[in-house]
């Protein structure tokens, strides 16, 4: 068997696990139960969908990897009051809107969630990878995972390390959009690592401890330097970790037995436990129109934009949306536009049919599944004969043939 070395690409420079990191300084880590709290006010009797079982029996976790890293906020914000700050924020200032999010998602005295979350979003537009990270996380807490992914994505590939041990843990657990997959996990926490999260430092040292049950090359030497620097950072779970286990082969071993014990016996409950879910899956059907067949595809879903029906009051994009993952969403947005030919003209989007627009969300539960709908858009002028499709920044396709034949 072939085990992958862990390599990292940054600013176009790889580097590997041994390499040197950066000092971080002093993490504070955030209050996530905070979030935690209010978020299971807002599911109600709501149960949250379940994470797949961790190779790693759940050692790597959220309660000691979302940290507060100081990022671009100015002392001048920081010391602002609510009301100043807001003023600030509502100008467009983007470490404004971070740090406001922020204060209404962790408040010492009044927590708003989705006020904050709203500034969070705000923040997160104009490409602040900090308030991405958070976001996300607050996404994750009301169980709209799909929804977390994505921001966990964004923020990680804007450098930022707690998106980057976030988007490890989706990998980690086979979550949040993405298939469950170790060696991408790795990479990720090696990232955040490297720039000195603590959390991370931990989990890379745990995977290097485990070496060849999760596919990579043990290294007891480099696991216990990761461990200590860890600790070093005040992470518990190394700190415990070095108290309780040596670095020898044959302790290795042992841990790799119990975590192997551990994985088939929670399969096994799960198996037993596992109800056949509601799936919204149906045979495709014809559509009126005309042909298009055009596809995009995205980390999660399979967009087929399968006609496009013209009338003289109204003009309707016909679509399909298969999962690529196992319970994932879809929705109508209200920001999705069509174009006529080589006009700048917008024509917004009226209603979506089969799926709802802006709220309640459709959730397809198997991989393969098939959600149907149709977006239904202003007239177009006539003799259109090419139209192009703006729905998200992932799902757009351009010039698109609506000719007669």
């Amino acid at each position: 068997m072939v085990f992958s070395t862990l390599v990292v690409t940054a600013n176009g420079q790889d580097f590997t696990i041994g390499d040197k990191v950066k000092s971080m300084g002093k993490a504070k880590r955030m209050p996530t139960e905070t979030i935690e709290k209010k978020a299971s006010e807002k599911l109600g009797d709501k149960k949250p969908t379940q994470k797949r079982r961790s190779k790693t029996g759940g050692r790597i976790s959220y309660e000691e990897g979302l940290q507060e890293i100081p990022q671009d906020a100015p002392k001048e914000l920081t010391e602002m009051n609510d009301y100043e700050l807001e003023v600030k924020a509502s100008k467009g200032n983007v470490n404004a809107q971070a740090e406001l999010g922020l204060r209404w998602v962790f408040g010492d005295y009044v927590i708003d969630l989705l006020k904050g979350m709203g500034w969070l979003k705000k923040a997160s537009e104009n490409n602040h990878s900090g308030a991405q990270a958070v976001l996300g996380y607050c996404y994750y807490c009301l169980d709209e995972k799909s929804t977390a992914g994505y921001y966990y994505r964004k923020s990680a590939d804007n450098g930022n390390p707690i998106g980057q041990y976030l988007m490890g843990l989706a990998y980690e657990n086979g979550e949040c959009g993405v298939n469950q997959n170790l060696l991408n996990a790795a990479n990720m926490f090696v990232a955040a690592a490297r720039q000195g999260h603590p959390a991370a430092q931990y989990a890379i040292g745990l995977y290097l401890y485990i070496g060849e049950y999760i596919g990579i090359q043990r290294d007891l030497k480099l696991s216990k330097a990761w461990m200590q620097e860890a600790a070093k950072n005040d992470n518990k779970d190394a700190k415990d970790f070095l108290k309780k286990f040596t670095f020898t082969e044959e302790a290795a071993d042992a841990f790799v037995e119990y975590l192997r014990g551990y994985y088939e016996e929670e399969s096994t409950e799960e198996e037993e436990e596992e109800e056949e879910p509601v799936t919204t899956s149906k045979k495709s059907t014809p559509t009126p129109g005309i042909e298009v067949g055009r596809t995009v595809m995205t980390d999660i879903h399979i967009w087929t934009l399968k006609s496009v029906e013209v009338k003289k009051d109204q003009t309707i994009c016909h679509w399909s949306v298969v999962s690529r993952v196992p319970n994932t969403q879809v929705w109508g947005t209200s920001s999705a536009y069509i174009t006529a030919g080589s006009s700048s003209k917008r024509y917004y989007v009226e209603k979506c049919i089969g799926i709802s627009m802006d709220s309640e969300k459709t959730t397809i539960r198997k991989q393969g599944d098939e959600v149907e709908f149709s977006a239904v858009f202003p007239a177009l002028p006539k003799r259109t004969k090419r139209i192009s499709y703006y729905g998200s920044s992932d799902v757009q396709i351009t010039d698109i043939d609506i000719s007669t034949k």
